[in-house]
């Protein structure tokens, strides 16, 4: 059978000095002084986001006797206001992955400052279900995606003091928005409060213009005598072209190390060769193995804009598409190490040379992808979306008892979570703490988590130790206070139990990506950090709202504390038994 042709082509070349019209290009490298610029402007996203997402016990209380309902359904707000926060993530990714996480951060910004500020005319409770929690939660979801992302790939040697500084917003931002947010309520009616913090979010946006794409490298149309490109698997005699290849995620691809075979050339461009893929599951083996031939074929610069949907144009007269190259920096998403919050010294795909490092840990782009960029199709459906949200929600990852037991944890986690900074507010004041000093109970949580966050990576930069070991004594440690301290109800053991909850729930979030990679693999990482996210959603959505049944029938605030404790314990056992069943699979090995 003969190969069938796809009019797909690119070659591989790094971002030059000046551009087409000769201007100087700005630094976008690893470690450069935008990158710690992109980290104040995401310290500024996680602080408002976060700060807002976990100081709603403001609103508890006022909102309940403005529409005369219960506990459990005004809860419920916040709760999904969390919920969609993390089921946004896989979605979020793959739309940063198409458009540029700028825009994210900017349509995520605009969402969620809507959704509370239409909040101000809420009538009832099931329209602040919508627009408070469902559009605040997409937009949230939308904003931190977008910056934890880009300061990610933007680091390399200091991604861990990046990253660490960059989530600390979240600690900061509830210690400042819980005061504030109080000051608000109390002095101008949770309404205007809900409408000024829109106003507030909308600041997103001016960080958001900052979030560009790192390009180090692009793929850009081939001259028309270059040879052929052939992608070519290890077995299998069908051909396919590109076009009927179904997505598959992106462990199917092979890393630009492994499929590229690159050669300088000072009269023509690096062209690319792409060597054999690796095997992938069996059930897309057939796919992804299956050899076939993709030819090249020039791009007209003088193409006709209407070939391009207005998606594409900044404006109907003047189309940008077709002088657009396709950088890899376009596709962050596809990189193992997207969400791998430490330093690149710690994996064993890194490299003296950053290029090399780089090529190590980016997959491929499709040939289908490549086609669509050059010839300026502009899909709803594009490949390079489709294919992000299956890597993030590739359910065969729960076949693993390690992972399956490591998301039971994250559930269990994100459940007892949420308890304290809803409640402990209102619970202080059943303690006759007055509500001016109750309020800064949530802000001590938020400051000691940013303290303990600092705390885990210091120790897990400068110790040789093992992060699921320290996260589950942290775990167990934060839950078995809370059976501790709640015998004696005054200011100084509410005080303490938030500086002790908040300090010891932080390793969790900040150790979290490198225990998947330690358990897992680094190529692992995205998928399994998707479905985490997931879990998380669900988690956060029913968590709150139980606990204030509990509270409604009477068990007071105590009880609340004691079932976020068991939640903790439980969390640290399942950790446990997945870390044994990682050892013991080690050992198999």
């Amino acid at each position: 059978m003969r190969p069938i042709s796809a009019p797909a082509v690119a070659r591989l070349s790094r971002i030059p000095a000046t551009d087409e019209r000769g201007r100087k290009r700005k630094a976008t490298e690893p470690d450069g002084s935008w990158g710690w610029f992109l980290v104040f402007n995401s310290f500024v996203c996680n602080m408002i986001v976060d700060g807002m997402q976990y100081t709603f016990a403001n609103f508890l209380t006022p909102m309940a006797l403005t529409f005369n309902s219960t506990i459990p359904q005004v809860s419920l707000i916040g709760s999904l206001l969390s919920g969609f926060y993390n089921f946004s993530g896989p979605v979020a990714g793959a739309l940063g992955n198409k458009f540029g996480f700028r825009m994210v951060a900017i349509t995520g910004s605009i969402i969620s400052g809507t959704g509370l500020m239409v909040s101000y005319w809420a009538p009832s409770v099931q329209f602040l279900y919508f627009f408070y929690g469902v559009l605040g939660g997409l937009g949230f979801g939308m904003i931190y995606m977008a910056s934890v992302i880009t300061t990610s790939v933007h680091f390399d040697r200091y991604r861990a003091l990046a990253v660490s500084i960059s989530v600390c917003g979240t600690g900061v931002g509830t210690f400042v928005f819980a005061p504030l947010g109080n000051f608000l309520v109390s002095n101008f009616g949770w309404r205007w409060a809900l409408f000024i913090e829109g106003g507030i979010i909308l600041l997103c946006i001016l960080c958001g213009l900052s979030f560009r794409p790192a390009e180090l490298l692009k793929m850009v149309p081939i001259s028309p005598e270059a040879s052929e490109l052939r992608l070519s698997g290890s077995r299998g005699s069908s051909y396919y072209t590109a076009e009927r290849r179904r997505t598959l995620p992106n462990e199917a691809y092979p890393t630009l190390k492994e499929a590229i075979i690159y050669q300088e050339d000072t009269r023509r461009s690096t062209i690319i060769s792409l060597m054999p893929i690796s095997e992938v599951n069996s059930e897309n083996s057939s796919l992804s193995s299956a050899p076939f031939y993709v030819t090249e074929f020039p791009i007209s610069k003088k193409q006709k804009c209407q070939n391009c949907c207005r998606i594409c144009c900044f404006n109907v007269w003047h189309c940008r598409c077709h002088k657009r190259d396709l950088t890899l920096g376009d596709r962050p998403m596809y990189r193992d190490d997207v969400f791998y919050g430490s330093n690149v010294s710690r994996m064993k795909y890194s490299d003296d040379e950053i290029i090399n490092y780089h090529l190590s840990v980016t997959r491929i782009p499709d040939a289908r992808e490549v086609t669509e960029h050059l010839q300026q199709k502009c899909c709803v459906c594009h490949h390079a979306f489709l294919r992000t949200c299956l890597t993030m929600t590739g359910l065969n990852l729960l076949k693993s008892k390690i992972f399956a037991f490591l998301c039971i944890s994250s559930f269990f986690y994100t459940m007892a979570l949420y308890m304290p900074y809803v409640f402990i507010k209102d619970f202080g004041m059943q303690c006759h703490v007055p509500q001016e000093t109750s309020v800064w109970l949530v802000s001590a949580i938020g400051i000691s988590n940013t303290a303990g966050r600092l705390a885990s990576g210091i120790i897990k930069s400068f110790f040789k130790v093992n992060s699921a070991l320290l996260v589950l004594t942290c775990l167990l440690i934060s839950g078995l206070y809370s059976f501790v301290f709640l015998f004696c109800c005054n200011l100084g053991c509410l005080f303490s139990y938030s500086c002790v909850f908040g300090f010891f729930t932080a390793p969790f979030i900040s150790l979290r990506p490198v225990i998947i990679v330690d358990f897992l693999g680094l190529e692992k990482l995205t998928n399994a950090f998707g479905l985490v996210l997931l879990c998380q959603g669900v988690a956060s959505i029913i968590g709150p709202p139980i606990a204030g049944v509990v509270v409604s029938a009477g068990k007071g605030y105590a009880i609340v504390m004691y079932i976020a404790g068991s939640l903790l314990v439980t969390s640290s056992m399942s950790l446990l038994v997945s870390t044994l069943l990682h050892k013991m699979s080690a050992r198999k090995e």
